[in-house]
């Protein structure tokens, strides 16, 4: 899939051009359920129901993106669906394409919705309380902030100046600047393809500060996963490293999508030290999807 990047300045004006990036459907399944459970637990009270929840995304985006000679490409049934079907799932699109560019272009391999960190928000400035979409912290152990968009058609310039200044309204983290403050924009269109924009800010408007735990932003994240494998254990696998357990079932090719998580993670979390932990080497084959989050997506039988 190709992904223009733009308008990164400072040490990050070396990302700038255009890439290619594969994108498969382990990948793409990874991406929509890691960026949404933890939002959804916040939203549903209950980890078990925001998986179920995402689930459902992720399932069917399936159904809308096919997947041919590395290239990503809409369906001509897409075109059937009611507006507000493809509503949804465009920003449902969105938010994935979002979280494959962070963790393969910025080396971001978690993010969490800043709304489901509202606790954490601290209100410089009066006014509207709107939030941009995403942070996320880097290799280097930077901040992002991240604004998630898809449009089946190029956006204006005033929408791109909208998002640009969403995604500036954050100040600072845990005192610090944002490294980046940038929107991704996915076109759904045939093959699809991304933007990911940083272009300099034209406003003073920024109105957030947030306060960032470390501990706890990673408690947020992995929390849903952590939940899921601890029901019925019965049903985990464990592989090598990482400990499974099938999590849905796909209907067009028979196989059963299974959730794992690489086992020094949950020892972490059990010993309750939920400090950074440190980054996997990612792994993409034609049945298993290992992130850099340490969370793994495989087909089982």
């Amino acid at each position: 899939m190709k992904i223009t990047v733009s308008d990164f300045s400072g040490s990050y004006s070396s990302i700038n051009g255009m890439l290619d990036i594969a994108v498969t459907p382990l990948s793409l399944f990874h991406a929509a359920i890691t960026v949404g459970a933890n939002s959804y637990a916040s939203a549903l009270g209950s980890s078990l129901s925001s998986f179920a929840f995402a689930l459902h995304k992720v399932m069917a985006l399936l159904t809308v993106i096919k997947f041919s000679d590395g290239e990503m490409i809409l369906p001509p049934e897409y075109g059937a669906l009611d507006q507000s079907e493809k509503a949804s799932l465009g920003y449902w699109i969105g938010m994935a394409m979002c979280k494959l560019v962070a963790d393969k272009i910025l080396e971001i391999p978690q993010l969490l919705h800043v709304s489901s960190l509202s606790d954490q928000i601290s209100w410089v400035e009066a006014g509207s309380r709107s939030a941009p979409d995403l942070v996320g912290q880097d290799r280097s152990n930077l901040w992002h902030v991240m604004e998630a968009k898809a449009r089946q058609r190029r956006p204006s310039s005033k929408n791109r100046k909208a998002w640009k200044m969403q995604a500036g309204r954050v100040a600072s983290i845990s005192g610090e600047p944002p490294a980046t403050n940038s929107y991704c924009l996915t076109l759904i269109q045939s093959p699809y393809s991304v933007e990911l924009v940083d272009p300099p800010a034209e406003n003073d408007q920024q109105a957030l500060s947030l306060d960032i735990s470390p501990q706890a932003f990673f408690r947020a994240y992995y929390q849903p996963f952590l939940e899921f494998l601890s029901q019925r254990n019965e049903y985990l696998a464990v592989e090598g490293r990482i400990v499974y357990r099938p999590a849905a079932y796909d209907p067009m090719t028979g196989l059963t999508f299974e959730i794992g998580i690489i086992r020094e993670i949950i020892d972490r979390f059990q010993r309750n030290q939920i400090d950074i932990p440190r980054l996997f080497e990612t792994s993409d084959t034609d049945t298993v999807y290992v992130g850099s989050d340490g969370i793994a997506v495989r087909y089982g039988m």
